[in-house]
């Protein structure tokens, strides 16, 4: 991510925060990004995990929010996962995460669409 695309972000949120913009999900987050994840708490999860994260992602978490503010709800921080109304910490091979350090095994549309009626 360009540093002028972090500044872009930076200053999108910020402006969705002040016209108190609505979209899906947003009166829960409120447009407020979590507080950044530290050079080390970055690299700790990543020799945790023996993965490296995104360089994208990476800064995403490092330099503007460790989740908040997006999509619908907003970005879940780093290492957490969906708990109905609240987060709770994943851990690899918990039914829902597998091991992140293994290749994903989906290279192709995977999903069983044969119950589906024809296009036309």
């Amino acid at each position: 991510m360009e540093e002028f695309a972090i500044t872009a972000v930076k200053a999108a949120i910020f402006r969705l925060r002040e016209i108190q913009a609505k979209a899906f999900g947003s009166e829960g987050h409120g447009f407020q990004m979590n507080p950044v994840l530290s050079e080390s708490e970055a690299a700790a999860f990543e020799q945790d995990h023996k993965i490296v994260l995104p360089s994208d992602y990476r800064r995403f978490a490092t330099e503007l929010g460790n989740g908040g503010a997006g999509p619908f709800y907003g970005v879940f921080p780093l290492g957490f996962m969906d708990d109905n109304f609240d987060l709770r910490l994943w851990q690899e091979n918990d039914n829902s995460v597998g091991t992140l350090s293994k290749p994903f095994p989906f290279r192709g549309e995977w999903n069983d669409l044969s119950d589906y009626p024809e296009e036309g």
